[in-house]
């Protein structure tokens, strides 16, 4: 048994984790206690157990990238972020890192997940076409700072991750407003990657 602070927020947690196998979570607490010993501290505190939380999550860091791609990954990661927090239907950002990681090696914005969404699996219009602006910020800012003949792959899986969100909204969720379409489903697509849609932005 570790000592914690009273600031944990269990109910989060256990929101947070739980897909985890019971191991998964002893390594988590163990890893929230090596921080906090790193710190000089003998409790653990909730910010620990985040940061736990984002190492089993991400990974380990990698080495870091040359100074032209970090400042594209900057700009994308800051794009994302300030848009996530403009827009009203869009999670908290909990962190923004363009620091390389196992899982995540291009950088990423991690969303507070909602858990009545998370829940109910029901997504409204404006969340999709919000979280489709979101995803997209990247892109646009890349495109601002170094032009369009400029713009790079380095948001790649952004925009994989933006045709999943559209095929949500035109072809699953009938919410078309082109009258070649209508609103109307247009086919029922097996989606790979599950009902859940961002927790993690990737890049």
């Amino acid at each position: 048994k570790r000592p914690c602070d009273d600031d944990i927020l269990l109910g989060e947690l256990a929101f947070e984790t739980q897909r985890f196998s019971g191991a998964q979570i002893a390594n988590l607490v163990n890893t929230a206690a090596m921080l906090a010993g790193r710190d000089g501290r003998e409790s653990i505190a909730h910010a620990d157990l985040e940061n736990a939380l984002d190492l089993e999550r991400l990974g380990p860091a990698r080495k870091p990238y040359s100074e032209p791609r970090r400042r594209r990954m900057a700009l994308q990661e800051g794009a994302t972020a300030l848009l996530a927090t403009l827009m009203p239907s869009i999670e908290p950002v909990l962190s923004v890192s363009i620091i390389p990681r196992e899982k995540y090696p291009m950088g990423q914005t991690i969303l507070k997940v909602n858990e009545a969404r998370e829940l109910n699996n029901v997504f409204t219009r404006r969340y999709l076409e919000e979280q489709l602006l979101m995803v997209m910020s990247g892109r646009a800012a890349e495109q601002v700072a170094y032009g369009g003949d400029e713009v790079s792959t380095i948001n790649q899986r952004r925009l994989v991750l933006a045709r999943r969100i559209v095929t949500k909204l035109v072809v699953a969720g009938a919410m078309s407003d082109d009258p070649r379409i209508g609103p109307r489903t247009v086919s029922h697509p097996i989606d790979k990657g599950g009902d859940r849609l961002i927790q993690i932005v990737p890049s």
